[in-house]
C-alpha cells in the first residue's frame, strides 16, 4: 500500500544503489572518486561476446559488453583530476591500449 506516512523498518543491512549520486543520499558512507573513460564501440563480429568480460591488467581493468549488433569495449578506471572538469585527453594511446588487451584476453 502506497502511503506517504514514515514507517520504522528493521534490517540486518541497506544496499545502496544510487549509482553516481550514492554519495549524495543522506547518511551514506559511501566515498566516490570521480573517474574518466573511454568507450569504443564495434561491430559484434570483430569481438563476438555473448556476455559480459573484464580483462584485467595490473590495477586497470577494460571491459566488453555486448549491446545488440554492437560490442561496448571500454574503460572508466583513469582518475579525474581535481576540479579538471572533462577536459580532453589522448585518445589514441588509450584506444592501443585497449585493442592491444583485447587482442591479448
Amino acid at each position: 500500500m502506497e502511503t506517504s506516512e514514515p514507517r520504522i523498518l528493521r534490517t540486518r543491512a541497506i544496499v545502496n544503489a544510487g549509482g553516481a549520486w550514492a554519495d549524495q543520499l543522506s547518511r551514506s558512507v559511501v566515498r566516490l572518486r570521480p573517474t574518466k573513460g573511454v568507450h569504443l564501440v564495434v561491430r559484434r563480429e570483430r569481438l563476438p561476446v555473448s556476455d559480459a568480460v573484464v580483462m584485467p591488467e595490473g590495477r586497470r581493468i577494460l571491459f566488453a559488453i555486448p549491446w545488440g549488433r554492437r560490442t561496448i569495449l571500454g574503460t572508466t578506471d583513469t582518475e579525474l583530476s581535481a576540479g579538471g572538469g572533462l577536459e580532453l585527453f589522448l585518445l589514441g594511446e588509450i584506444f592501443r591500449n585497449s585493442c592491444r588487451i583485447t587482442n591479448g584476453a
